[in-house]
């Protein structure tokens, strides 16, 4: 989507013939929510979600989407949408969340684990619940 967005607004986002993301791709992803860092070879490639994103995506049920630059050389990915080029190709299983939000009843404070944790709020000396 970031491509897109710089195909959309005629910025310059790769070099190389394509395949070396600059310092315009990087400062546009991160301020779509993204957090980047650098590939020697491939440039500010490696891509993840920030906290701000991943709340994003779990306070709005987005979790099953999936979109990728894939699809369009017709390989199949998940998700729940119609888009795959491929339909013999059984989609995979859903994945779970990796990622579990825990926040503190009393004063708002929210923290992220990647497994099942026991966590209190040291401000308000309280437990932390965990967010569906």
């Amino acid at each position: 989507m970031v491509h897109y967005f710089c195909f959309l607004h005629h910025i310059k986002d790769c070099s190389r013939g394509g395949t070396y993301h600059n310092i315009r791709f990087k400062q546009i992803a991160e301020a779509h929510g993204l957090c980047i860092d650098r590939d020697p070879k491939y440039g500010w490639t490696i891509t993840h979600p920030s906290d701000s994103l991943l709340d994003f995506i779990l306070e709005n049920s987005l979790t099953d989407t999936l979109i990728s630059r894939n699809e369009y050389y017709g390989i199949v990915v998940g998700g729940s949408g119609t888009h795959s080029t491929n339909g013999d190709a059984p989609a995979p299983p859903p994945k779970k969340a990796s990622s579990r939000k825990y926040l503190c009843p009393n004063c708002g404070i929210s923290v992220r684990a990647t497994k099942k944790v026991r966590i209190a709020c040291l401000d308000c000396n309280a437990p932390m619940i965990e967010c569906d």
